[in-house]
């Protein structure tokens, strides 16, 4: 569960963080019981008199120029604090205007290394999008999005397109 929540955190901040370019998220076995985890991303990138800005608690880089960019500024902070209890620590590389990479390698107590049936995985797979496929439209219906997060609107949005639902948002209850 932390773990996951480890890792959404920093795949949110990418993804919230780049506008173009990509989001990479590897996993590697990096030794007997160390699995490396990092996120790399193409977007603004953290300046350097701002790295310590990063983990302080309710503290937001830039916040004129990340002002439409939705959180409380707790993320980062808590990610760390967790990472803390797992016996860990995230490493941050970042190029101010061109992306930035956290990483973090957790231990694993391996009980049994006896592989499980075929799913061995040797090397690097590269996994291809799988396309979806609406299995029905609606052309005629119409739908209201409200949710506070243009994330999760977009997400929905995204996910419905296919529909050829009509689709309005709005960011609240009064909106």
């Amino acid at each position: 569960i932390r773990v996951k929540q480890v890792l959404v955190n920093l795949l949110n901040n990418a993804v919230k963080y780049t506008q173009k370019g990509s989001v990479t998220f590897e996993v590697e076995l990096a030794g007997e019981g160390r699995i490396y985890f990092g996120i790399t991303d193409t977007g603004i990138g953290i300046k350097p008199e701002d790295m310590r800005k990063l983990y302080a608690p309710f503290e937001r880089i830039e916040e004129k120029r990340n002002r439409g960019i939705e959180g409380t500024g707790l993320g980062m902070s808590i990610t760390r604090q967790l990472l803390a209890m797992m016996g860990s620590e995230l490493k941050v590389e970042s190029v101010y205007g061109e992306g930035s990479k956290f990483s973090f390698v957790l231990e694993q107590e391996v009980v049994d290394a006896t592989p499980i049936g075929e799913n061995v995985i040797t090397g690097k797979r590269v996994f291809e999008k799988e396309i979806y496929q609406a299995s029905y439209t609606a052309p005629d219906a119409r739908v209201l999005i409200v949710d506070d997060n243009l994330i999760n609107r977009k997400v929905f949005t995204g996910l419905l397109k296919e529909t050829q639902i009509q689709i309005d948002t709005a960011s609240s209850g009064r909106e």
